[in-house]
């Protein structure tokens, strides 16, 4: 045999074998695939015509070396008769459950018909490195493409897409949500690899776990249309901001929906939400420095906030709040000074334990001491905490249990300085640390501090009659304030903050 023979038949060879591992069947009558696949070891399987779900599971069970399947030519009917697979009937239209499951498949095409249903599991674990969803897709079950560990793009078409369905696959980096409303629980669950999730300002729900363990995820758009993120949605994210501000129809974060994010350093709740938070909504989350909560929130659950290190007390406790639950602000270790609002009726059992920065209590605006639960300031140095009260509830802390172990700072209000400027009339008085300024006959434009040797400690400018100014971090207790009018005049007072 001279080499142009050889040559030829190595060809030949080649092409019988490509062709071979390359195979096309046409069904007219469903159930039949089994006698028209002449090659079990093909790589490549393209099917046109009628198959039902016995054809679908013999080839996901036969064909083992199988990467490519191509159904987009295929109609698939409803199937009725033996047991197969645990049922005996099986819908017109779907991939049945767990079909093609750890298969080695790196590439599908999915039927084109409409009302197509990808069964739960049906190519969970396989190799499929890209999926496109045609039109048709109605339906995308439970953990359909779980597991896809070399998945890396996707975009959700608008279908009913179940629980965990894209959960596991590592490799995902982006998500393209599209006219998504709903994200399932799970939905994306240990997708380590996720960096960008696109479109998501058309999201009202976040479903229960649908980005825990999204380490790689820094960043999330929070829509207005927002209203409800599950349980445990974010825990152990990589989120390094959380800002819901646009979220006003936000109603409730789910329990330790950001628990465990410990690259979260500022949250921004919206101010104006009727919002319930669940328990350990932020647990430790111990990098926390800026949180904002809503104005109206009422009550921070158990270990809702525990481990986070916010450094401002006045921000994390809302005028609204009357409870305070177990453990929820354990081991916070930023805040120094703590301002204890109006309505605060109960504090739960260890509640503040391990607060070590903290210095100084304001208890300024209770009318009645707070009950407590037990041990709620454990591995707190209490003797070294300044407890600020108003004289006239002194006795009932000194009498409360947990509370009389504070070091005791007792205040009264103080008489108002008046200047009269013309028809104008300046008030200043203090009211516990908060410096209160108003103007009667014009608008205040500017207010400075000093102290009585005229170092300035504050400028504040404004376009209001009344202005109350926090001076909890100013020493001494003498201040001089100069108020500057609308119209330019200006008055000073003298004030002793006792």
């Amino acid at each position: 045999m001279n080499i142009l023979t050889k040559s030829i038949s190595a060809l030949m060879l080649a092409l019988t074998s490509l062709s071979l591992n390359a195979e096309t069947v046409i069904l007219s009558t469903p159930g039949t695939i089994s006698a028209s696949v002449t090659d079990l070891n093909a790589v490549s399987l393209t099917v046109e015509g009628s198959v039902d779900a016995s054809d679908l599971y013999w080839i996901g069970k036969e064909m083992t070396s199988l990467t490519t399947l191509d159904l987009s030519k295929a109609e698939i009917v409803a199937y009725a008769g033996d047991l197969l697979n645990g049922h005996v009937e099986y819908a017109a239209g779907l991939i049945p459950a767990g079909a093609f499951m750890g298969t080695k498949l790196t590439s599908v095409a999915l039927p084109t018909a409409e009302g197509t249903q990808l069964g739960e599991t049906c190519f969970a674990g396989t190799e499929i490195a890209q999926i496109a969803f045609p039109d048709g897709v109605k339906a995308i079950g439970y953990g359909a493409f779980a597991s896809c560990a070399n998945l890396t793009e996707l975009t959700i078409p608008e279908a009913e897409i179940g629980a965990y369905a894209f959960a596991d696959c590592t490799a995902l980096t982006t998500v393209d949500l599209k006219e998504v409303t709903t994200v399932a629980e799970g939905l994306f669950s240990g997708c380590s690899a996720l960096t960008e999730v696109a479109n998501t300002q058309l999201l009202t729900t976040i479903g229960a776990r649908a980005f825990a363990g999204c380490s790689a995820l820094s960043q999330f758009a929070f829509g207005k249309d927002l209203e409800h993120i599950g349980q445990a949605a974010f825990e152990r994210s990589g989120l390094t901001t959380a800002n819901l501000s646009e979220a006003v129809k936000l109603a409730l974060l789910g329990d330790w929906a950001f628990a465990h994010n410990t690259q979260l350093t500022a949250v921004t709740l919206p101010a104006e939400a009727d919002l319930s938070l669940g328990r350990g909504t932020f647990f430790d989350s111990d990098q926390i420095e800026t949180l904002t909560l809503p104005d109206a929130l009422s009550s921070l659950p158990d270990y809702s906030l525990k481990g986070v290190s916010a450094t401002d007390g006045h921000a994390i406790l809302p005028a609204a709040l009357d409870s305070i639950g177990d453990y929820a602000m354990m081991d916070n270790r930023g805040i120094a000074t703590l301002t204890l609002p109006a309505s605060l009726q109960y504090i739960g059992s260890g509640a503040m334990e391990g607060m070590s920065s903290l210095s100084r209590i304001d208890a300024l605006q209770p009318e009645a001491v707070p009950s407590l639960g037990e041990e709620v300031w454990k591995d707190v140095d209490q003797a070294s905490v300044t407890l600020t009260v108003y004289d006239n509830l002194e006795d009932d802390y000194r009498a409360a249990p947990q509370w009389q172990e504070f070091k005791f700072d007792v205040l009264s209000g103080t008489e108002d300085s008046i200047t009269e400027i013309s028809e104008t009339t300046v008030h200043g008085r203090f009211i516990g640390y908060n410096l209160e300024v108003r103007a009667t006959g014009s608008e205040l434009a500017l207010v400075n501090i000093y102290t009585p040797s005229g170092v300035m400690l504050t400028s504040i400018s404004t376009h209001d009659s009344q202005i109350t100014i926090d001076t909890a971090g100013f020493s001494g207790n003498i201040f001089v304030i100069t108020a500057t009018l609308s119209d330019g005049s200006k008055a000073a007072l003298k004030l002793a903050r006792k």
